[in-house]
């Protein structure tokens, strides 16, 4: 998994995990999820309910919800805001409720094979 913190000069908290999309992720004491999340370069928060296009971390400070996420069981979370705990559970929000794997598993097959992973590259999914 690829860490994008800057190790340099840099004192972070104790470490520990957290569950994102059934996957284990490293965080810090004192970090936001968001900061977890693009740290390990997971770019997509949720996706739209009518459109099915992804949304991700835009503005970082709760005002455009971009960044709303299922954590613990609970869905329109900001990430931005909220700081990672151990052993928290964080789920990729598909539409305006909890999530629905099957629905995340096939977002995931599509996405895959148009070769996008997270958002396109060459557009500015996130900030719409």
């Amino acid at each position: 998994m690829i860490n994008r913190r800057i190790k340099k000069e840099v004192n972070r908290g104790k470490p520990f995990e957290i569950d994102v999309d059934r996957e284990r992720i490293l965080a810090y004491k004192g970090e936001t999820i968001a900061a977890a999340l693009l740290a390990v370069n997971k770019r997509t928060c949720r996706w739209t309910n009518k459109m099915k296009q992804p949304r991700g971390i835009y503005c970082g400070m709760g005002v455009c919800m971009g960044c709303a996420m299922v954590v613990n069981g609970r869905p329109h979370t900001l990430v931005c805001q909220t700081m990672a705990t151990p052993h928290c559970k964080v789920q990729t929000q598909i539409g305006s409720g909890k999530p629905s794997y099957s629905a995340l598993w096939a977002i995931r097959r599509v996405t895959a094979a148009c070769k996008i992973r997270d958002y396109p590259k060459d557009s500015d999914a996130c900030a719409r």
